[in-house]
């Protein structure tokens, strides 16, 4: 199963990758996608919407 984050502000996303073991990294027009495993059973994304 996974699982989706939305993070609001950078230093949400911040903590959140800190912990993540990032697997791939993907940007959707101003939206980045971070893929990963915070356990070894559940996968997480999460996104951050970067500078226009």
């Amino acid at each position: 199963m996974n699982w989706g984050i939305i993070g609001a502000m950078d230093e949400e996303v911040a903590e959140l990758k800190k912990e993540m073991n990032i697997e791939v990294t993907r940007q959707i027009a101003h939206v980045m996608f971070y893929k990963g495993t915070l356990t070894e059973e559940i996968s997480y994304y999460a996104n951050q919407v970067s500078e226009r």
